[in-house]
C-alpha cells in the first residue's frame, strides 16, 4: 500500500486578486494576481500536505496553463501524475472587494475530453502500484466525461484491489452512480447534496441522522459525512448516527473548507483514528481554511485550534498524552 491518491478529472489554475470596489461598467485596477492549483482532488492533496501527510495527485492537463499548473503542484510540495490532454487546463478567477469583504468566484468550464483521453486516465488510476490505502476522487466532471465515469473506478478498485478504500466528493449525480454500486467507503455531501440523493426535504436534524443511517445501512457506502455549515455536521457508519455541532467561525471565505475536511478525515483515518475523531479533524480543517483567504485552504496550527474547540463543544474528551500528540501532528 502506498497511502492516499486523490484523483481530479477538471483541474484549474486558479488566480486570486483584489479590488476595492466592484463596480459595473467602471475600470478596475487589481492587485498582484496569485496563482494557486485548484480542483478538488488537488486541493485535498494540498490540504493534506498542509497538515503534515503525503498524497500522489493524479490530475489532467492541457496546453500551457496546464504546464503551469503542474509546476504549480509541484511547488506546493505534492507528488503528482500529470495525465496529458489535447485541450487547454481551465482557468478560475477569485476576486475579493476589500471594502466589503466580499468574494467573487468566476468559475469556467473544463475542456472537452475525448474518450481515449479519459480512458487513458482511468487507466494510470488503476494500473498504478502498489494500490494505495485510500483513492479520493473529487470535484466535477468536464464536457465529454460520463457521469458514471467514477463508478467506473470504483468498480476496478473493487476487483484489483480490495484492499483500498475509496473515498468521493462530487457532483450529485456522479456520487449517485457510484452510490449504487456499493463499492464506496466513505461519500461526503453538503445538506443540499443529500436532500438530492434522498429525494427528501430533511428539515430538522433528526431526519437527517435517521436517513443518513439508512443510507449506509443500504450498503451506498461505510461512512457518510454530512456538511450543514454553521449547523455542523452529521456522520453515519455500521454504529449509527452522530450529529457535531460546529464552531462559530468569522469567515473570510468558504473557498476550499469541502476540500480540507476530506483531506483532513482522510489523512486522520489513514492515521488510524476513529470515526469520530477524524470526522472532528475534518470539521476543524473546515474552519480553519474559512478563516484565510480563498483558496489557501487549512493550517495545521488553526486546525488544532479549532479541534479543541469542537471536541469540548460536543463533550469529546482525549487522554492529555494523545492531545499534545495530536498538537504536534496538527
Amino acid at each position: 500500500m502506498r497511502g492516499i491518491v486523490t484523483l481530479t478529472v477538471n483541474p484549474a489554475l486558479d488566480k486570486m486578486t483584489s479590488v476595492p470596489r466592484v463596480i459595473c461598467d467602471k475600470k478596475l485596477r487589481c492587485q498582484k494576481i496569485e496563482l494557486r492549483p485548484g480542483g478538488g482532488g488537488i486541493n485535498v492533496s494540498r490540504a493534506i500536505r498542509n497538515l503534515g501527510g503525503r498524497s500522489t495527485a493524479f490530475f489532467t492537463a492541457g496546453g500551457h496553463q496546464g504546464k503551469r499548473l503542474s509546476c504549480e503542484v509541484r511547488r506546493c510540495g505534492v507528488d503528482s501524475k500529470a495525465v496529458w490532454i489535447g485541450g487547454e487546463t481551465r482557468e478560475h478567477l477569485n476576486v475579493t472587494e476589500t471594502k466589503k469583504g466580499r468574494h467573487y468566484r468566476f468559475v469556467t468550464p473544463g475542456p472537452r475530453l475525448t474518450q481515449s483521453e479519459w480512458k487513458r486516465l482511468r487507466t494510470a488510476v488503476l494500473q498504478q502500484g502498489p494500490p494505495p490505502d485510500y483513492l479520493v476522487m473529487s470535484g466535477s466532471l468536464p464536457p465529454g466525461v460520463p457521469a458514471s465515469f467514477y463508478a467506473g473506478i470504483c468498480e476496478g478498485v473493487r476487483r484489483s484491489w480490495p484492499g483500498t478504500r475509496v473515498v468521493i466528493d462530487a457532483g450529485r449525480e456522479a456520487v449517485r452512480r457510484a452510490a449504487v454500486r456499493k463499492a464506496v467507503f466513505l461519500i461526503k455531501l453538503n445538506i443540499r447534496e443529500f436532500r438530492y440523493l434522498r429525494r427528501k426535504k430533511l428539515r430538522n436534524t433528526r431526519h437527517i441522522l435517521e436517513e443518513a443511517e439508512r443510507f449506509v445501512d443500504g450498503g451506498y457506502c461505510r461512512l457518510l459525512v454530512v456538511s450543514m455549515g454553521k449547523r455542523g455536521a452529521v456522520y453515519a457508519d455500521s454504529s449509527g448516527a452522530r450529529h457535531l455541532r460546529a464552531p462559530e467561525v468569522k469567515s473570510r471565505s468558504v473557498t476550499g473548507a469541502g476540500d480540507s475536511m476530506v483531506g483532513a478525515i482522510t489523512l486522520a483515518l489513514s492515521r488510524k483514528k476513529d470515526v469520530c475523531r477524524a470526522v472532528v479533524e475534518g470539521m476543524a480543517a473546515g474552519a480553519s481554511a474559512a478563516e484565510r483567504p480563498p483558496t489557501h485552504l487549512c493550517q495545521r496550527s488553526g486546525t488544532a485550534r479549532w479541534r479543541r474547540q469542537i471536541n469540548r463543544q460536543n463533550g469529546i474528551h482525549n487522554h492529555s498524552r494523545r492531545n499534545s500528540h495530536e498538537d504536534r501532528e496538527g
